[in-house]
C-alpha cells in the first residue's frame, strides 16, 4: 500500500469515526444493567442491541451523507459506505457483555482468537497481492459479520442454554 492509498485508507476510518462518535457510554451502561437485574438479561441486551443497531444505521447514514458533501471521489464515498457498513454488525457484540458480567471469558477469548486468525491471514493475502484498499476495508466489515455470527453461537449454546436448565 503506497502513500496516496494509505492516506485514504486513514481518511476513511476517521471519517466514519467522527461520524460514528454517538455512543459515549451505552456500553457501560448495559453491563451495569445486566449485573443490577439478571432476571432481565433478554430484555437489557435486546434494548442494547435495538439502540446500537439505530447507532449503526445512523452512522451509515451520516458518513455516506458528509462522504458525499466532502469526500473528493466517488470512489471515497463508496468506501466510506462499505467501511461505516461494519457499525451495523457491530452491534451484536452486545452478547459479550453477558458473558463478562458472569465472568465466561473462555468462550469469548477462543471466538476472538479465531477471528483474528481467519481476518489476519485475509489482510495478509490483500497486502501481499497488492489489492485495492477497499479490500482492507471490506475486511473490517467480514470480521464484524463473523464475529456477530459468533456471538449468535454463543448466546444460542450458553445463554439459552443456562436459562433453559433454571
Amino acid at each position: 500500500m503506497g502513500p496516496e492509498q494509505y492516506g485514504t485508507f486513514s481518511f476513511i476510518i476517521s471519517f466514519v469515526s467522527i461520524a460514528g462518535f454517538t455512543l459515549f457510554s451505552v456500553d457501560s451502561l448495559i453491563m451495569k444493567r445486566l449485573h443490577e437485574h439478571p432476571d432481565q438479561t433478554k430484555e437489557i441486551l435486546g434494548s442494547g442491541l435495538i439502540i446500537k443497531l439505530i447507532n449503526g444505521l445512523f452512522t451509515v447514514s451520516a458518513a455516506t451523507v458528509a462522504g458525499i458533501l466532502f469526500a473528493n471521489t466517488a470512489s471515497t464515498t463508496w468506501m466510506i459506505f462499505v467501511y461505516s457498513t461494519f457499525t451495523i454488525f457491530q452491534s451484536i457484540s452486545v452478547i459479550d457483555f453477558y458473558f463478562r458480567i458472569h465472568a465466561l471469558n473462555k468462550p469469548v477469548s477462543i471466538l476472538g482468537t479465531i477471528v483474528t486468525l481467519i481476518m489476519s491471514v485475509f489482510k495478509i493475502v490483500v497486502v501481499a497481492n497488492g489489492l485495492p484498499i477497499i479490500w482492507l476495508l471490506f475486511g473490517y466489515v467480514i470480521d464484524q459479520i463473523l464475529g456477530g455470527i459468533g456471538y449468535i453461537y454463543l448466546y444460542k449454546k450458553y445463554i439459552i442454554a443456562l436459562q433453559l436448565a433454571k
